[in-house]
This record gives structure tokens, sequence and C-alpha cells, in this order.
């Protein structure tokens, strides 16, 4: 199978799609929060790829979608992609909408219940994507680090092969 490119950003394609779904098969969705609506946010090329969030009534979703991107995939229902930005991986499930091409999304709220209006689901979008792209600080690496340790210790696992951070090799970690 050929894979097919978006070229162009994809905003306005999405946005009007959603706003199709949200017409019609969504429509008296119980699980929608009636203060959302259908926006796509922040969508930017990035290593060849689409990416930015969905607004809608019923959930807040990172996607991605090729531009040029020759690891990008299409999905079945079911297997995951994992996407390595600079804040860190993530787990991207297929996302097999008509019209729309070739998307990977990514839940960050489902149901989106925790916004009492768009405004604020907006500004988390907009901070998702100033995150996206933002570098773990070594506190965070050291706080991960030091997570993954204790889940090998729980789980019976060798801590001498989980990773280490140079702060904890230099204060005598292992």
């Amino acid at each position: 199978m050929e894979m097919e490119w978006v070229l162009e950003n994809p905003t306005e394609t999405i946005r009007r799609i959603f706003q199709g779904i949200a017409d019609t098969r969504m429509l008296d969705f119980p699980l929608s929060n009636t203060a959302l609506k259908v926006e796509a946010v922040g969508f930017q090329e990035w290593n060849g790829l689409w990416v930015g969030v969905l607004i809608t009534p019923w959930s807040m979703l990172l996607l991605v979608q090729p531009k040029s991107n020759t690891d990008f995939r299409v999905l079945p229902l079911g297997p995951t992609q994992t996407w390595a930005f600079p804040s860190g991986p993530y787990d991207f499930f297929g996302l097999n909408e008509p019209g729309l091409g070739p998307t990977h999304m990514c839940s960050l709220f489902s149901p989106a219940f925790e916004f009492e209006d768009h405004e604020g689901a907006v500004m988390t979008a907009e901070e998702v994507m100033k995150a996206l792209f933002t570098p773990p600080t070594e506190v965070e690496v050291e706080e991960q680090l030091v997570e993954q340790a204790e889940t090998a210790k729980l789980e019976g696992k060798p801590i001498s092969e989980q990773p280490m951070s140079r702060r904890a090799f230099l204060r005598g970690g292992r």
C-alpha cells in the first residue's frame, strides 16, 4: 500500500471532518462536554509529520499525520506506534476516518469533562503543544529513572540492567 502524504497543513480538514462527526454520529453522545466545540489547535510540521491537538466535545487528542515521514505506517485497530518527541515517547493508535488520510491519535482527555469552557480547553491544547517540544529537565529524567528502578525491584528484575543517570552513578547508584 502506497503512503498517502498530507502535504498541506491539515487544520481545516480535521476541523471540518470532526465538525461533521459532531453534527451527526456524536450529536447526542452522553459523554460530551457541551461547553466544548470542535477545534484543531497548533498544527505544525515536525520531522516530516503534522502534529497538533484536536478538541471535540467528547475528547482531546494529540494527532499525527505524515507530511513526508517514511516511518509513518497506517495502523489497523489495536496496534500502536510510538513517536518520540523532545519531551519523550508517546504511544499512538490508528485513526481511520474517511477523508482524513492516515492519522495516529494519542488520547489526552476522554471524556473531556475537566474543562469548564472552550477557552480553557484551547489554552490546555496550546500548553500541550509547547510541552511536547520541550525536553525534560535533568531532574525529571532522574525521577523517571528512579521510578523505573523501583518498578524493576518490585517486579524482581535486576537493577543492574536498568538505565542510570549520571547523577545517580556519581552518587554511588546500583
